[in-house]
């Protein structure tokens, strides 16, 4: 009788990769326990300006209620928050022919004090007329300055002063794996 040898090298690439994935496995859930209780991933940097100069400021806030800082961020940009009307011509080509006036909406937020306003080239494209309405209620006529397709972006200005700008932050200053808001 002869006996039969039963070949391992089938198995051998099968038990490689399972070993590989269980030794990955236990890496990957390793340091993400190590990012949570370590790197203090609620951790968030604010940029802000001093009141009107030109310099910034960087507060750092290392407390576990992030929403806190992040609902702060909001609060102090909501009045640089615009709304923007629209209105533009569009010509029918159905059945009875003829134009109409096609209306839009969109956002934008005040770059400057004297009125320049940032939104998406979509928003205000083709438009006839653009109206901006600030956080306290006011509606301003705006006209377009400059417009990009490709990068959708467009400048529009309003005749105003004393308008609240938005507080840009520097980007020199964020490193990788900063919340940014």
């Amino acid at each position: 009788m002869s006996e039969k040898k039963v070949s391992n090298h089938k198995m051998r690439p099968y038990t490689i990769i399972l070993l590989s994935a269980i030794v990955s496995l236990f890496t990957g859930l390793a340091g993400g326990w190590f990012a949570v209780t370590h790197l203090q991933p609620n951790s968030i940097t604010v940029y802000q300006s001093n009141d009107n100069s030109n310099t910034s400021t960087v507060v750092t806030s290392n407390s576990n209620d992030s929403q806190m800082t992040i609902t702060s961020a909001a609060a102090k940009a909501s009045p640089s928050v615009v709304e923007i009307n629209t209105e533009s011509e569009k010509t029918s080509y159905g059945f009875f022919g003829g134009s109409y006036i096609a209306q839009g909406a969109g956002s934008g937020v005040i770059l400057s004090e004297d009125g320049y306003i940032i939104t998406n080239h979509h928003v205000v494209s083709d438009s006839t007329s653009i109206t901006v309405t600030t956080y306290d209620g006011k509606t301003y006529p705006a006209t377009l300055i400059g417009s990009d397709k490709m990068s959708d972006i467009a400048i529009i200005k309003v005749e105003a002063s004393d308008l609240t700008a938005v507080t840009l932050g520097d980007s020199a200053k964020i490193q990788p794996g900063d919340t940014a808001i």
